[in-house]
């Protein structure tokens, strides 16, 4: 009697000790640690996400540059297919993650009720250091971004001809502000605001993600 009572003390201050942990894990096992209830989590135990950030912007004015900086753009089309990574829109992310590995940075948002994911990667990409973005609803890519958080010493030139050239279209824009449409529907937006440079690829009509800009 006194064994089982020594063990059922035990087992009370173990699970007293380690409810944080034992909570995140079960949230975990349910909902996968790229998830936004996850995360969550975690930042209220531990006041931090349990991985870097690929950004700290507030999610909605970046998400909606998309459409504050398309009226002022250079408008170029191209008859081909435009594609992220060589990636289709609507791709699983577990295909993703099986062909990149686990992401560099990731961040999770609830918005109008979805949850949106961004699995980022740091590559070198047109000679430079970039961060290559995949934005997921549903488990299933919708959007995707090169990064360059740092301007110094990048040839914007140079990395406009990579893109320009991969859409095989022309751009005569002495500010660097374009977009492209695509056969397939999508879009490339280039914007650089001096500091740092965006290149978006996402499909103009996808209602999912027009939703969650407004």
């Amino acid at each position: 009697m006194l064994v089982f009572t020594g063990v059922l003390v035990l087992f009370i201050l173990l699970a007293i000790f380690f409810r944080k942990q034992f909570k995140l894990y079960l949230i975990r096992m349910k909902y996968g640690k790229y998830s936004y209830q996850f995360v969550k989590q975690f930042k209220k135990y531990a006041n931090k996400s349990p991985f870097p950030y690929c950004f700290k912007d507030d999610i909605l004015p970046y998400l909606r540059l998309s459409i504050s900086k398309r009226d002022t753009a250079e408008l170029l089309k191209s008859d081909h297919d435009l594609l992220f990574e060589n990636i289709p829109i609507l791709t699983p992310v577990q295909s993703i993650i099986n062909h990149y590995g686990n992401p560099d940075c990731f961040n999770v948002f609830m918005l109008k009720g979805l949850e949106l994911r961004v699995f980022g990667y740091n590559r070198f990409l047109f000679g430079n250091q970039v961060k290559v973005a995949f934005f997921i609803v549903g488990n299933v890519f919708i959007m995707g971004e090169y990064i360059v958080d740092d301007l110094s010493g990048i040839n914007l030139e140079e990395i406009v001809g990579h893109i320009v050239k991969m859409a095989k279209t022309v751009s005569k824009n002495e500010t660097l502000h374009f977009m492209i449409n695509g056969q397939n529907e999508n879009s490339v937006l280039f914007y650089e605001n001096g500091f740092s440079l965006l290149i978006r690829y996402q499909n103009r009509n996808d209602e999912i993600l027009r939703n969650m800009m407004e």
